[in-house]
């Protein structure tokens, strides 16, 4: 079923800047030299869904008004500039994007930056500041296509970032200001023209990952056409901007028992609810088309980083059924409660 124990992808490659990004030293010198070859590969890497960001000892005042003036500014989320440690500054970026630190990527001339971060970070994977130009032929920066959602990646996390300072100055309560958000969350089943766009949340997804399973492509394109298993995908908008599929869940029925093989749910929309809304109405509408279906059972490896997994099943009534290892089997009775989710309006064309 799986595509094997490949290497992590990156997801978020983080730019030392003097001598690094640019020729110079910023501080010193406000005529750095960058080069036509940075600014493609800067786009290039954003083109493939990789997201970017800085940690450099810099006047962050200075840095945006330069990266400003190269235009280059927008390509850059939670930069981290200050004259603290480079440790610290990773750490930072992977708390704000919500990722592993063994899918960022860290690229530095100074050797000694480079031990430092490798030392208290071993996940994180370091490169030369030469190596720059062969970045994109390493197989973590591969992708063997690139979906909707991998092109507008850097869009949807600024989009974020907007609703974070939004609501970072909201006066209301937090209900009111989901409520104000104007989130549309619409669950129907997938196609074939989705399937790349599973097969790369599969791969992609750790935190709301029930088994971190990374199917194979033929997998999911069976499970899309076969008559006793379902594929849902969930599509989320809100006043902010689209975000394209953030979920999907993997169905297979057999006699009166649902089985969820997989369900993975993308880190950018955590803390508002929809993966729970998604799951929720999901398996409502299993039940609803299946009627004599009177139970759902799901399957959970118990690994740190997925954690909000099982904790998304147990919002949603789940129950303890039996472990063997790391592997432990949750099961749900229908009737399921049905959870409103006010702040959120659910389209269901399932």
């Amino acid at each position: 079923m799986t595509a094997g124990n490949e290497k992590m992808k990156i997801k978020c490659l983080v730019w030392d800047l003097d001598d690094t990004l640019w020729e110079g030293t910023l501080s010193e010198n406000w005529e750095i030299i960058f080069t036509q070859e940075k600014r493609d590969l800067i786009k290039k890497i954003d083109e493939v869904g990789i997201l970017q960001s800085i940690a450099s000892r810099n006047d962050l005042e200075k840095v945006l008004l330069k990266l400003g003036e190269l235009e280059i500014s927008d390509y850059f989320l939670y930069p981290q500039c200050h004259w603290g440690s480079k440790v610290e500054s990773i750490k930072a970026i992977a708390d704000k994007l919500n990722i592993g630190f063994d899918t960022i990527g860290y690229i530095e001339d100074n050797p000694f930056e480079l031990s430092e971060v490798q030392f208290f970070l071993p996940e994180v994977r370091g490169y030369k500041a030469q190596e720059y130009s062969n970045l994109l032929n390493l197989e973590e920066f591969k992708s063997s296509f690139i979906t909707n959602e991998s092109k507008l990646r850097r869009k949807m996390m600024k989009s974020r970032q907007e609703r974070e300072d939004a609501e970072g100055s909201y006066k209301g309560s937090r209900e009111d200001f989901l409520k104000s958000c104007n989130m549309e969350l619409t669950v129907r089943c997938a196609n074939s023209n989705d399937v790349d766009r599973i097969y790369e949340l599969a791969h992609r997804t750790n935190q709301m990952n029930n088994i971190l399973d990374r199917l194979d492509r033929d997998v999911i394109v069976d499970y899309v056409n076969a008559n006793n298993k379902v594929v849902l995908v969930s599509e989320l908008e809100d006043r902010f901007g689209q975000y394209g599929i953030i979920g999907t869940s993997l169905f297979e029925i057999k006699d009166r028992k649902c089985f969820i093989n997989l369900f993975c749910i993308s880190c950018r929309i955590e803390g508002r609810g929809i993966g729970a809304a998604f799951l929720n109405e999901a398996i409502d509408s299993l039940a609803s088309k299946y009627s004599n279906i009177n139970e759902v059972y799901c399957h959970y490896i118990d690994e740190k980083k997925n954690r909000p997994a099982l904790m998304l099943l147990q919002v949603n009534g789940f129950k303890h059924f039996s472990k063997e290892g790391k592997k432990s089997t949750y099961v749900l009775k229908l009737p399921m409660e049905k959870d409103g989710f006010e702040w959120l309006k659910i389209n269901n064309i399932t």
